[in-house]
């Protein structure tokens, strides 16, 4: 399944559910990705749109690896890449005009 196809569920204001996974912004600063029983972190800050509107940066560098117990568990490039994407749809959902930097 796409990530585009994929089905997401708002769950409350700050977090969204898809199959087998959930997206929580748990603070101003981080956002907290579960899939299973494995957790990653990823840092995101808010700033100021041209209209006056906050525009979330989402730090893409910093979603390195799996939190413990499973930080020895290789985070690969495909896995990345698919956590950003639900990462970003998460936060469409939760109405937060962002950028992937």
């Amino acid at each position: 399944m796409s990530i585009d196809s994929e089905p997401l569920l708002r769950l409350s204001n700050k977090e969204v559910g898809g199959p087998g996974f959930t997206v929580r912004v748990p603070s101003i600063h981080e956002a907290e990705y579960r899939e299973g029983d494995r957790v990653a972190t990823i840092e995101i800050e808010g700033g100021t749109g041209e209209l006056g509107d906050v525009n979330w940066l989402v730090y893409s560098e910093t979603l390195k690896s799996w939190r413990a117990p499973h930080d020895m568990e290789e985070l690969s490039a495909r896995k990345r890449e698919q956590i950003l994407q639900r990462i970003s749809k998460a936060f469409r959902i939760l109405d937060l005009t962002h950028e992937v930097v």
